[in-house]
């Protein structure tokens, strides 16, 4: 899209930019849904999993594993949210006044990092239901298992890298913009 200057736009090109902005505005409000049915679906795995993980070990080890690649589809969530937001705010709201969510935000979140105080996110919250489920979910197995066998051992390997996956995977969440 061409960039003309910040003065006064051509009607054409303000519609243009209003019609991504929307089609923008629209594709982050379908990645925050997509965001949110993946924690309640987790929470429902997560609650059903470790119910029969009580009887069946092993399950609560593959609920580690799965839940690594749940917490993964949210993060890309996430950081596509950022990226569409950070094009709007560089590539849109530049350009078509009166189109300002997106710097306004910015500007926000800015204000609350500088202000030093504890600021709890969406970050937050989510990571925290990602590994204190997966930690109980490993309590719960290493209590369960009467003997370790090999598949024992090698779920428990893969589960415990499959953790430290995820606390990455969410620290690079909390560093998108």
């Amino acid at each position: 899209m061409p960039k003309p200057s910040p003065q006064k736009l051509p009607d054409h090109f303000y519609n243009e930019c209003l019609q991504e902005y929307n089609a923008l505005r629209a594709e982050i409000i379908k990645r925050m849904e997509i965001r949110n049915s993946i924690v309640f679906g987790t929470l429902t795995f997560a609650s059903a999993l470790m119910g029969f993980g009580l009887n069946t070990p092993a399950l609560a080890l593959i609920y580690i594993i799965i839940s690594m690649f749940l917490a993964a589809a949210w993060v890309q969530s996430d950081v596509m949210i950022s990226q569409t937001g950070r094009y709007i705010r560089e590539n849109i709201e530049k350009y078509a006044p009166g189109l300002r969510w997106e710097s306004t935000r910015a500007a926000r979140r800015a204000e609350e990092k500088s202000s030093g105080g504890i600021r709890p996110s969406v970050v937050f919250s989510t990571s925290g239901i990602f590994i204190l489920t997966q930690n109980v979910a490993l309590i719960i197995a290493m209590l369960k298992i009467r003997s370790f066998g090999l598949l024992d051992w090698i779920l428990c390997a893969i589960a415990l890298v499959c953790e430290i996956l995820t606390i990455y995977f969410f620290r690079v969440a909390s560093r998108s913009d």
